[in-house]
């Protein structure tokens, strides 16, 4: 007992950091995925390593072949690689908070609520938390003049993990540890050694554990970030503009802050030794805003906040041990207040239930769960859901190869399905006109899956057929329609939902089944140019087109100079169009601004299973017939609008 004594005595502080360093722990060790949009992407990801596909050549995302520490899918995967991210995530953080300048009782108590506001949310964003401490020990092997190794070797592993995870991470780790090796070999050649060879051992050792292509994953990477505040955000609802508000309010106390360290430094002639930090902190607050407000999943913001606050009034505190008190508890209360807020009918609830706290309440304080889901070996849940494919279907296609669009991956694993998927997996991911070639040459290759599972939908009310244009061409050449179906529950496999080839009974089928052509052939969609017109935004032009033939339309529309500022550092302005009918009617779709260069079908529309399977079966006359477009007026984009007009030979 007295050597425990003794021992706690000499390593309190430490215990007690390693302690605060677990709170960064996932809520549970791995989940079950459901079956819906996000879950599909998620189970995706593990089937392409189960799998063995190339991460940037043959399976295309915003995450990487580590994305699956984000979304904790323990599928194919073993338990001992979360162990050990887990394990180098709390090192990490012990790392950097071993750096606090004190640690009093009332820094310790700051230092847990800081972590706790982390679990708010319970998605819990490792690469986030990784990104955090990749930052501050930047910073910290700044601060030591690259003397301590320890440092230079975490970092130079952090960097190859953040690629791996998520390509907006990575591409920022790259560039700032590219930077650090610049720095090294002018002032300490060995340090960079170790960087770089830190750097390269991981790099080499998880290509040698997943199959990657870095110049790929680097190339069609760019072009998801670059594309994906114009596809994916979501406009913010009125109600909630009050959460913008706080969170300006917090850039706005980080700009406070910073602002006084600048005029104290400038005062004492050590600035040039804090611009670096200051880079960094607007870099973090940048990527951490648009993360949070892209798609309105603004909570991410405000978890990891508190935080990055304490840390960087602990960096720039200039020996006053106690100025990050008030800047600190006022983002907590911020964010309490937030959590209150988008929380407060859950709270209310739990309030008047006299109850005990439940597992989910209980989690959002503490990782308390981490340690006995480990051992849990539960069945899948979702094997409950209604996501069974048809017997007849499955007697079909289990020894073949298959794919599923636009997104419901689910249906390949939980049927066990041969799943062979196109590059780029789900339709609405497909965000520029190059990852939609890519995906129609897939489709038009002698690799080629041998069955489709089809239908029609997409996100945030767009244009579902505008979702892999390109592609649905190739599918039309080099597919054929076999027949619809509905999916069934695990009672019911036995049902048969078949609806056959009749396209007029296609729409009652919740899915298409199409089979591939001669693979000894590959057609890739020809089009030809048949003319061009301008029109203005808000300016409604009738079609004066060919009805007997499928015509094609590239849109050339560019944002204002305003929106081109403004969509950097939040969200870009709304592109809708207005379709009008023969009978007076309209419709109005959400347009995805880097898709508009592809080639769209714009004389018949196809808005649900049946006109789908019209095009697949070259009967697209049979759809109803766009007469007039127009892109109603919004702010942000310049007032000329260039349409060029092409057929498709080969339909």
């Amino acid at each position: 007992m007295g050597q425990l004594l003794n021992f706690w005595a000499k390593h309190k502080a430490s215990i007690v950091l390693v302690l605060i360093a677990c709170i960064s722990l996932p809520n549970s060790f791995t989940i079950y995925p459901g079956v819906q949009l996000d879950s599909s992407w998620e189970r995706a990801i593990n089937m392409a390593i189960h799998n063995k596909l190339v991460f940037g050549r043959e399976f295309v995302f915003t995450y990487g072949p580590l994305g699956f520490l984000e979304t904790r899918n323990g599928a194919f995967i073993s338990k001992i690689i979360f162990l050990l991210f887990d394990f180098f995530l709390v090192y990490g953080f012990y790392r950097i908070f071993k750096t606090i300048k004190k640690t009093d009782k009332s820094t310790i108590v700051f230092l847990i609520l800081c972590m706790m506001a982390l679990r708010f949310d319970e998605m819990n964003y490792p690469s986030t938390k990784l990104f955090i401490v990749y930052l501050f020990l930047l910073i910290k092997i700044y601060n030591d003049d690259l003397k301590d190794r320890t440092d230079l070797v975490y970092c130079g592993i952090t960097a190859v993990i953040l690629l791996f995870i998520k390509i907006n991470y990575g591409f920022v780790a790259l560039f700032l540890l590219s930077a650090l090796v610049i720095i090294s070999l002018f002032r300490d050649r060995v340090a960079a050694s170790i960087v770089l060879a830190s750097f390269f051992v991981s790099y080499f050792l998880l290509t040698w554990t997943f199959n990657f292509d870095l110049v790929n994953y680097l190339r069609y990477g760019a072009q998801l970030i670059s594309g994906y505040n114009d596809a994916m955000f979501l406009p913010i609802e009125n109600k909630r503009y009050i959460f913008l508000l706080f969170a300006i309010s917090d850039l706005l106390l980080l700009f406070i802050i910073v602002l006084r360290s600048f005029a104290g430094n400038w005062k004492n002639g050590k600035l040039p030794g804090y611009f670096l930090k200051y880079a960094l902190f607007a870099l973090f607050a940048f990527l951490c805003f648009k993360n949070g407000f892209v798609r309105s999943h603004f909570l991410s913001f405000f978890t990891v906040f508190p935080l990055f606050i304490f840390l960087v009034c602990h960096e720039l505190d200039a020996g006053d041990t106690g100025i990050y008190k008030k800047e600190t508890l006022a983002i907590l209360l911020v964010t309490f207040l937030v959590f209150g807020v988008y929380y407060k009918a859950d709270i209310i609830i739990w309030a008047k239930s006299k109850q005990a706290p439940s597992r989910t309440f209980v989690k959002a304080c503490l990782p308390v769960f981490y340690f006995t889901d480990i051992l849990n070996t539960e069945p899948d849940p979702s094997k409950n859901e209604r996501i069974y494919l048809p017997t007849s279907i499955i007697d079909e296609v289990k020894n073949n190869s298959i794919d599923i669009i636009p997104k419901d991956i689910s249906i390949a694993q939980l049927n066990d399905l041969n799943y062979k998927p196109r590059p780029v997996p789900q339709s609405y991911a497909v965000i520029s006109k190059d990852l939609d070639s890519l995906n129609a040459a897939f489709l038009s290759s002698f690799s080629r899956p041998d069955y489709l599972i089809v239908s029609l939908g997409s996100i945030d009310n767009r244009y579902a057929f505008w979702d892999e244009a390109l592609t649905k061409c190739a599918v039309y050449l080099n597919y054929h329609y076999e027949r619809s179906f509905d999916l069934c529950d695990k009672d019911t496999t036995n049902k048969e939902s078949n609806y056959g080839q009749d396209a007029s009974k296609a729409a009652e089928g919740e899915l298409l089944l199409l089979r591939s052509n001669d693979k000894s052939t590959q057609k890739k969609p020809v089009f030809e140019k048949l003319g061009e017109f301008d029109m203005g935004v808000g300016e409604t032009k009738q079609l004066d087109i060919p009805d007997t033939i499928p015509v094609f339309m590239e849109v050339s529309i560019h944002y204002s100079l305003a929106a081109q500022i403004i969509k950097t550092f939040f969200q870009p302005p709304l592109l809708n169009i207005r379709f009008g009918f023969e009978d007076g009617s309209t419709v109005v779709y959400r347009c995805v601004h880097p898709l508009m260069a592809s080639p769209l079908l714009i004389n018949r529309s196809v808005r649900d299973n049946s006109g789908l399977v019209h095009f697949f079966k070259g009967e697209l006359q049979k759809n109803k017939k766009i007469s007039s477009i127009c892109f109603p007026k919004k702010w942000g984009w310049d007032k000329g609008i260039k349409i060029t007009l092409y057929k498709m030979l080969n339909y």
